[in-house]
Parts: structure tokens; C-alpha cells; sequence
């Protein structure tokens, strides 16, 4: 049996799985593409990665999560209770919170939780 990969590289591989880097954003949203499943530029990419890090480090700590698919509603929960008592900006959290809900779509299309 093989190693279990670490969150960081379960968040990559999912995250990479979306990317269409190259294709127009404009021309499938008008195609009926779920744009909400793939991820367009490498900068959005560095984006996700880096919030999607930060959130599962943090789940990693406070609840012991090893595998992304055991992340929960109550973990996102507190952990924006958390982003608002360190007074981080609305801003900051509806950008975590939008990479989260990423993060949901992606493991449904893959299977990993339903």
C-alpha cells in the first residue's frame, strides 16, 4: 500500500485536474460550462493553492484532518469564526470561503466525497 499523500499535494492534484489554462473563460460560460470547476489562470491557481494550504494546515492542527475528504461543515465553520476573530478583512474570507467551495466541487467530481 502507498504512502498517504500529504494535504498539500491532495489540494495540487486536484486543483491541477481543473486547470484550463489556455481556454476561454468568456466563451464557456456562454458554452453552459460549470465554470465553477475549473480553474483558468495560473494566478488563480497559486490563489487557490495558497488559501486551500493555509485552511487545511489550520484543520490540520485544530482536528487532526489527514484527508481532505474528511473536512466538514463544522470545520469550515469555525475556521472562518477563526478568520473573523483574527480580524481579518470580509474581503479575505469570502476568498477563502469562495476557494473552499472550489475545493467541495472539485472532490465531488472526482468522487472523493458525495
Amino acid at each position: 500500500m502507498g504512502k498517504r499523500p500529504s494535504l498539500t499535494r491532495q489540494i495540487e492534484f486536484l486543483l491541477s485536474g481543473a486547470l484550463a489554462v489556455g481556454h476561454s473563460r468568456h466563451h464557456d460560460k456562454h458554452g453552459g460550462v460549470d465554470t465553477e470547476r475549473k480553474v483558468y489562470s495560473w494566478g488563480s491557481f497559486r490563489s487557490h493553492l495558497q488559501r486551500l494550504n493555509t485552511f487545511a494546515r489550520w484543520c490540520q492542527r485544530h482536528h487532526g484532518l489527514r484527508w481532505l475528504r474528511d473536512i466538514t461543515p463544522d470545520m469550515v465553520v469555525a475556521y472562518l469564526a477563526h478568520l473573523e476573530a483574527e480580524e481579518r478583512s470580509a474581503n479575505y474570507r469570502r476568498s477563502m470561503l469562495a476557494s473552499i467551495r472550489k475545493l467541495e466541487k472539485l472532490m465531488l467530481d472526482r468522487g472523493w466525497i458525495s
